[in-house]
């Protein structure tokens, strides 16, 4: 896909991908690709775009796992966790995706539970007044994170440990200490998580979350 391009910037973590999908709402939205899920799931959206930015980044998911594994894409199916998460079966890797606007980022990994997230930082920032009290913890670090920044660092540290949005964002907190992130969370499930921030251009905000 022309419109796809790989995210080099992390390119010191090991066996972690993050691709860019930049959406064409002016495509003809092709279901050939995809399973007879995939295209109910589709066909369930009533907005265009949304449709658009589903199908158009499945696919590319399929087609990138399909690659890495080099196998044929039709073969590439997924199952989903009790919380919503879609995983390869018997499958080494480990996958992603997130979309906004015209926007996706997928991540691909062979030796990590992974989430991404990516919004419109101008959007989220306009809703902190209405939504601060379900983000923020007592210790985020508020002074050098906005808030669409801690947004999609827990969004991403949520999905890479597989809860969605089932893990309040307010159990646990987030600093940022010497350029790095750092996550303050009972409980084991937050224990070996890592989160980077994502350099996207434009009004962008985006976070991988790995946890070993």
């Amino acid at each position: 896909m022309t419109n796809l391009k790989p995210y080099t910037k992390l390119a010191k973590i090991k066996d972690v991908y993050i691709y860019q999908l930049t959406i064409n709402f002016d495509k003809n939205i092709d279901l050939s690709l995809l399973n007879n899920d995939e295209q109910q799931k589709a066909n369930s959206f009533i907005n265009h775009h949304d449709k658009a930015r589903f199908v158009q980044t499945r696919i590319a998911l399929k087609q990138l796992i399909a690659n890495h594994l080099q196998q044929d894409e039709k073969t590439i199916n997924f199952d989903y966790n009790k919380f919503g998460k879609p995983f390869l079966t018997d499958n080494p890797l480990y996958c992603n995706v997130s979309h906004s606007h015209d926007t996706a980022l997928i991540t691909i990994a062979k030796n990590y539970h992974v989430g991404i997230d990516i919004e419109v930082a101008s959007k989220v920032d306009n809703l902190q007044s209405e939504l601060k009290n379900l983000v923020y913890a007592q210790n985020d670090d508020m002074q050098q994170l906005s808030f669409a920044q801690t947004w999609v660092i827990k969004e991403a540290i949520v999905k890479a440990i597989g809860t969605g949005l089932q893990t309040a964002m307010t159990d646990f907190a987030v600093q940022y200490d010497d350029n790095q992130l750092r996550i303050i969370g009972d409980g084991q499930q937050f224990a070996n998580v890592q989160a980077f921030l994502v350099e996207i251009k434009g009004d962008y905000v985006a976070c991988i979350a790995m946890k070993k």
